[in-house]
């Protein structure tokens, strides 16, 4: 880039977007996914999810591996320094956004992004509202980026859940009584957001609203360094799936019994829940995704009108070969197209 330089660097939940005094714009953000790197030319990488040995230093400028994009920054006194952004697993993205400093997290991508649950976390009343609205599964609402929340990722999610349900166990266990007891099993990833959100369930859903921020908290105070999480989380136990070979997975609850931990898809990730404390309660599907039904076709003597009124093309003649539909084309960076 020319003209320009870079004044500062903001993160907004998984994008980190740089801000440039340049003559106009568009502004370059940077979707890192989940192995989007960024390196300096001469400064050891970071340690997060990147070993030092693998940093490239100055050996090969720009990196040879996965390197997407290089930008030479030049100081007041005239030094230069060089910033890669590289992505093995072609999960990140960069887009330039055509709009002023001051706009750029009013618009899309980042205008887009629901609140963050570290800086911004919404009330419980508001977010029982969002929840209110959403027929999808809890964990799926959770993971959407542009839904209620920003910035949690998968484990977390399923930490979330299941500190819920436990937290609630170990407290009210007895104070509750079957108010409780009834109310346990709603912490399941493939619960219907709206289910939660019902006013019968504001127990659950505080629980929900406070394990959110706790277990938010708790990652980013140790740096999302996994040896240093709780002894207690869900996450010391759920890797190894399918690694087993059918050896049970045990997991101690706070009253001292043992349950057994299994996986499942949802909202198209691996989930993790405590079977014996995650179950669906039997009226979950009142509130499920329901599809919507295929449009009924015309009969053959019809020729339904398209919608400006004038009438469709007649039905191909018996025998003949139907043409093909085109499709639009899109349009992919050579950067992120496999096998280059």
């Amino acid at each position: 880039m020319s003209d320009g330089s870079a004044r500062t660097s903001t993160k907004a939940a998984k994008h980190i977007f740089l801000k440039l005094v340049l003559d106009s714009p568009p502004h370059p953000i940077f979707h890192f996914g989940m192995s989007g790197m960024a390196h300096v030319r001469g400064q050891a990488s970071p340690v997060y999810r990147v070993p030092r040995a693998k940093s490239p230093g100055d050996s090969a400028w720009p990196p040879e591996k996965y390197c997407k994009l290089a930008i030479t920054f030049e100081s007041g006194d005239g030094s230069i320094g060089e910033w890669a952004f590289c992505d093995p697993r072609r999960l990140g993205r960069i887009k330039l956004v055509d709009a002023d400093e001051s706009d750029l997290l009013k618009v899309p991508p980042l205008g887009d992004l629901g609140a963050d649950p570290l800086l911004d976390m919404p009330s419980v009343e508001v977010l029982a509202a969002a929840f209110a609205a959403r027929s999808a599964p809890i964990k799926a609402v959770l993971l959407d980026q542009n839904g209620p929340l920003a910035g949690i990722g998968n484990y977390m999610v399923d930490e979330i859940l299941f500190q819920a349900r436990i937290v609630r166990l170990a407290r009210d266990l007895f104070a509750e009584g079957d108010r409780l007891l009834n109310s346990s099993h709603l912490q399941h990833p493939s619960l219907p957001a709206a289910y939660l959100a019902q006013p019968s369930k504001d127990m659950m859903m505080a629980a929900v609203h406070n394990q959110i921020r706790a277990v938010t908290l708790a990652a980013v105070a140790v740096d999302a360094d996994a040896e240093r999480f709780p002894d207690d989380w869900l996450f010391k136990f759920r890797w190894g799936k399918g690694k087993r070979k059918g050896k049970e997975v045990l997991f101690s609850l706070p009253d001292g019994t043992s349950s057994t931990i299994s996986h499942l898809t949802v909202g198209g990730r691996t989930s993790a829940i405590v079977d014996s404390v995650q179950v669906l309660p039997a009226d979950h599907r009142d509130f499920a995704v329901r599809k919507k039904r295929k449009a009924v076709p015309a009969a053959s003597d019809e020729v339904p009108n398209r919608p400006d009124g004038a009438p469709s093309s007649p039905p191909a003649e018996a025998g003949s070969t139907p043409k093909k539909r085109s499709r639009a084309a899109v349009t992919v960076s050579p950067h992120f197209k496999r096998g280059q």
